[in-house]
């Protein structure tokens, strides 16, 4: 081989290597870019699931494994999180609920994709009978394009 040709072959092993290491720099970024597109996805699909009060196609949104955590009912703080597996008749249940309805306001997804938070108002039959509203937070955790977990946050006090 001569002096051109080692040049040359050093110069293409050389761009090469540069060319590597950009793409693998450029990957984390990427992969939290499409991380968030499906993130987003996921809040959209939940936001219209609960709005529309369509059980199947909320529960879709779910990893078998999932958990469920509603803060707001003391019976349920005190029993502590649930499979949303487990959960599946009550959740077909609560969304036939004549009263029971959310409206979200606005959602965050987090950089990475990994969280998304919603804020809304929660109605429901309060402890008169009459239909009750309070202003709720629900935390998502996403992975793999499925929620992991769903944790909701309100004042349940015109509830129970």
């Amino acid at each position: 081989m001569n002096r051109i040709q080692f040049l040359m072959l050093f110069t293409i092993l050389s761009m090469s290597l540069v060319l590597i290491v950009a793409c693998s720099r450029l990957s984390p970024s990427l992969t939290h870019t499409s991380q968030t597109t499906v993130a987003e996805s996921i809040a959209q699909a939940f936001i219209s699931a609960e709005e529309a009060k369509q059980a199947g196609d909320y529960l879709g949104l779910f990893a078998y494994e999932a958990v469920f955590m509603d803060n707001g009912d003391p019976f349920f703080r005190k029993r502590g999180v649930d499979y949303i597996r487990n959960s599946q008749q009550y959740v077909i249940q609560l969304f036939q609920q004549k009263n029971y309805g959310v409206k979200f306001s606005s959602h965050f997804v987090s950089e990475d994709g990994r969280f998304i938070a919603l804020t809304g108002t929660y109605t429901n039959t309060g402890k008169d009978g009459n239909p009750a509203s309070v202003p709720m937070e629900i935390i998502l955790e996403v992975k793999d394009g499925k929620i992991i977990r769903q944790d909701d946050y309100y004042d349940s006090s015109p509830f129970y």
